[in-house]
């Protein structure tokens, strides 16, 4: 497991994926919860998120469940 985490520092750092680049797109956005936080407490209601059943469990999709090789 120590190696995976050195090879995926490496390749973020060489990637330089903490830096902003106009233009770069990503395969996985990322949802904005604070937003969603906000918007319950103003409209008074719950978040509701349609991949999570009553016990919290996210359900997987086809994206979840694709493994991409990184190199």
């Amino acid at each position: 497991m120590t190696e995976t985490f050195k090879l995926l520092c490496n390749y973020l750092k060489a990637q330089k994926t903490y830096e902003y680049k106009r233009g770069r797109t990503s395969k996985n956005p990322i949802p904005d919860m604070l937003e969603k936080g906000q918007n319950a407490l103003l409209t008074g209601g719950a978040i509701v998120d349609a991949d999570v059943d009553v016990d919290g469990n996210v359900a997987p999709d086809a994206e979840d469940v694709m493994v991409d090789s990184l190199f």
